[in-house]
């Protein structure tokens, strides 16, 4: 399949799941601050709910078909995406 007919599928596949974690009330920000605040735990609950489905779906489909869907492999070292997860929280916590 060439790159172009991907694109066909990616654009609204991208549009529904951007619709959907809209609805759903799906803000990493908002579940930090209702843990924080609140002490509850329902939206954090929806973001491993949401990652369980993912992993139950992806991790079948990369043994299955290796060629297809690779597992990633980490390229950087753990300090990076350490302080990257801290910028953007700082970032957030900012922004509110």
């Amino acid at each position: 399949m060439g790159s172009g007919l991907w694109m066909l599928w990616a654009v609204p596949l991208v549009t529904f799941l951007g619709y959907a974690s809209h609805r759903a009330n799906l803000c990493t920000v908002r579940a930090v601050a209702e843990v924080l605040e609140q002490r509850r735990f329902d939206r954090l609950g929806g973001f491993v709910r949401a990652s369980l489905w993912a992993m139950l779906l992806t991790v079948p489909a990369s043994y299955l078909f290796p060629e297809r869907f690779p597992i990633p492999v980490a390229n950087g070292p753990l300090w990076m995406a350490l302080l990257g997860g801290l910028l953007f929280g700082l970032g957030a916590a900012l922004n509110r």
